[in-house]
């Protein structure tokens, strides 16, 4: 399977309701509903489907079609057929429990090369009961907003849009988000998991490096939390004007918000935070050692459990001693030292 694709999973007779979403983070699309969201790097989202190489800005308003793939299988061939659906380009996966040993997936594709896609699918899944509909478009940023809820990822911080009636904890504090993309509010663990280490290791004075800032919520709650000076960086223009209105919404200064990749000129912060996927975290750890000063904390999310082992051993050739890990589901966390 891919790295960094997700499967979300959900009861049999849970009711559906997706809707293509594209992220302002650089690295995912999103396609689905606040409670079950599958999510894929945005790099896989629109390059032709056997090219995982680099992250496409295209807009969800170019992408004209999508269409649904349904896989029925003996519940020990699910992983199988995961990865051949995601051999097959698909966008996101959805997995379906039952309760007589069969497991369902639901794969969601771009394109108009349906016919093309399910004869790959087939070869590989000769055995699988296999049928295939259009998905049709909602309006996404109404829909999103409708089911977007606060989120308390601390006992200290609730994250909440701007007509959500929420009071900042007691000696807590209050990040408020635009919600117009479905990452970034802090609904999904890696966020979450984010927050919740940033909030153990920002301190008053800090200079910090928010890296693939997305909507800018780490970079909003590490002001917030105290730091003097905040660099948010994204690709994505897009989400560096997210930031800046964001920012606004919170009545905060001092973030720094730039449409750009990490730099060699980037040097002195004390913290620095990376919420993306392992295949894109790996080659940047070299810039951001030489981003961060001695002893630094440098926060890496958006990994999956499976790759604890081989991310942390990146890490420590990397030149970062790993300090704690965090895990929620299938997520984790690395907070490190810099050596």
């Amino acid at each position: 399977m891919h790295t960094g694709c997700g499967i979300t999973r959900r009861d049999a007779g849970q009711a559906k309701s997706f809707v293509p979403l594209r992220g302002a983070d650089d690295s995912f699309l999103w396609v689905g509903k606040p409670q079950a969201l599958a999510y894929i790097p945005k790099s896989a989202a629109f390059q032709p489907f056997s090219s995982f190489s680099s992250p496409s800005d295209l807009p969800l308003s170019h992408v004209k079609s999508w269409y649904q793939i349904v896989v029925a299988v003996p519940s020990e061939a699910l992983e199988k057929a995961s990865n051949v659906l995601f051999e097959a380009g698909s966008t996101g996966l959805e997995e379906v429990s039952s309760q007589d040993g069969t497991g369902r997936l639901i794969a969601y594709f771009v394109g108009s090369n349906q016919r093309a896609v399910l004869h790959e699918v087939r070869s590989g899944l000769p055995e699988a009961r296999i049928n295939a509909s259009q998905v049709e478009l909602e309006d996404w940023s109404a829909a999103w907003r409708d089911r977007f809820e606060p989120v308390w990822p601390t006992d200290r911080l609730v994250v909440c849009a701007p007509w959500h009636d929420v009071s900042a904890p007691a000696d807590g504090y209050r990040v408020v988000i635009e919600p117009r993309t479905a990452f970034g509010t802090g609904g999904h663990a890696t966020t979450r998991l984010a927050l919740q280490a940033l909030e153990g290791v920002v301190r008053p004075e800090d200079r910090v490096l928010d890296v693939g800032t997305g909507s800018g919520i780490l970079a909003i709650a590490a002001r917030k939390m105290g730091a003097q000076e905040v660099t948010a960086i994204d690709t994505d223009p897009l989400a560096v004007q997210n930031v800046i209105e964001n920012a606004a919404l919170n009545g905060v200064d001092g973030i720094q918000a730039e449409a750009r990749s990490l730099e060699l000129e980037d040097r002195g912060y004390r913290v620095a935070v990376a919420n993306i996927i392992s295949s894109i975290l790996r080659p940047m750890l070299g810039r951001l050692h030489s981003a961060t000063e001695p002893g630094a904390v440098v926060i890496f999310g958006g990994l999956l459990s499976r790759e604890r082992e081989s991310f942390a051993s990146s890490l420590e050739a990397g030149g970062f001693k790993v300090v704690d890990v965090l895990q929620e589901a299938e997520w984790i966390g690395f907070t490190t030292s810099k050596s």
